[in-house]
């Protein structure tokens, strides 16, 4: 299963490049009920199911969007959202259905002897699969870690351990002033042939300004932030959410 996983995503990729994924367009958004009006249109339509996969809000529908307050951290992305509190580096969690530990998730140097909190955020196939940044900072490290396509959705965390440890991901490490050192991961997963990061390392990002984008399929988005940094009534049954949708409070 997982070694086939890995073929048809990369198969499917190349089909959902291709013009003639477009038919499935009005399908997706038919099944999905996505509100077509919230984003930006190509004058010549989209050119493949990617290209739909990555469109773009409308820009003053985003500024609207996006919290004034600066106290306030808000979702970088659509899907459902859930929460788990006061992990250590490299003890085992509760969640070690997505990943045994924080160490083997990310294969960098965290601050070992602090504790860390979790946003795990799970993207549909209908949801806008472009990434924004929910901090002002600075990228210090960008990685990848090659992996699997496993589906991160309902079935694939019910029957894949470590699941996040075995799909391929991209790390970045922002650092900001209010909340430190955050982590923040994207994780590939079924039919998605690839990620791309828009902002380096080395650059600064902005709120609400393009961070990443996935290719068609289920993904998801894991921001680690040190505990206690923010307040929030989250927990681990999720939440559905929106680009700007307040998630938490410094």
């Amino acid at each position: 299963m997982e070694n086939f996983s890995k073929v048809l995503s990369v198969s499917f990729a190349f089909f959902f490049d291709s013009k003639k994924s477009r038919r499935l367009i009005p399908i997706i958004e038919s099944l999905g009920k996505v509100d077509r009006s919230k984003f930006e249109k190509p004058d010549a339509g989209y050119c493949s199911l990617n290209d739909w996969f990555r469109r773009k809000i409308k820009k003053d529908l985003l500024i609207k969007s996006i919290p004034r307050n600066d106290k306030i951290l808000f979702s970088p992305c659509e899907g459902m959202v859930r929460f788990y509190r006061k992990f250590s580096f490299s003890s085992s969690i509760k969640v070690k259905k997505l990943f045994h530990s924080l160490e083997e998730f990310v294969q960098i140097p965290l601050e070992k002897e602090k504790i860390y909190d979790v946003f795990d955020f799970q993207l549909r196939p209908r949801d806008c699969h472009v990434v924004y940044s929910n901090v002002d900072g600075k990228i210090t490290h960008q990685s990848n870690i090659g992996g699997k396509y496993l589906p991160v959705n309902f079935f694939g965390r019910l029957f894949f351990n470590n699941l996040f440890c075995k799909n391929r991901r991209d790390i970045s490490v922002i650092d900001t002033e209010n909340l430190g050192k955050i982590y923040f991961i994207e994780v590939g997963a079924l039919n998605v042939g690839s990620i791309r990061q828009i902002v380096k390392s080395g650059q600064t990002i902005r709120k609400g300004q393009e961070k990443s984008y996935f290719q068609f399929g289920g993904s998801a988005v894991v921001i680690i932030i040190e505990q206690g940094k923010i307040k929030t009534d989250l927990n681990n049954l999720g939440r559905y959410v929106f680009v700007g949708s307040p998630i938490g409070n410094l």
